[in-house]
């Protein structure tokens, strides 16, 4: 996992996604990805990493380097406030979260197989 950081911060990429998880938190200095992503982060690269794949329990994100956007989904409706100014400067206040909302089998008449 390490010599892949090293060679993608050497191709000079601007975002690396990493779809790797662990079922908990690693220490920083046993975790190749969190080792790696720091590594990016002082090149300014974002790394993005997925939460994990052993939820719904307490403690179970395995990506917790605060140098590392992670990202997870979940089955809890929720709204979600926040402020986010867009480069042309219109700004949104609010969003939705839609995981229980939106379910694959509503999609089924737009898959073709």
């Amino acid at each position: 996992v390490f010599t892949i950081f090293t060679i993608t911060i050497a191709d000079g990429v601007d975002i690396i996604s990493v779809s790797l998880g662990r079922d908990e938190a690693a220490n920083f200095t046993r975790d190749a990805v969190a080792i790696g992503s720091f590594h990016a982060m002082e090149k300014g690269i974002l790394t993005v990493q997925s939460a994990g794949k052993s939820g719904p329990r307490p403690l179970t994100v395995g990506s917790v380097a605060p140098w590392i956007l992670t990202v997870a989904a979940a089955t809890t409706d929720c709204k979600i406030i926040d402020k986010v100014v867009l480069g042309n400067g219109n700004t949104l206040i609010t969003g939705k979260f839609l995981s229980s909302i939106l379910y694959i089998s509503n999609f089924a008449h737009i898959i073709e197989i």
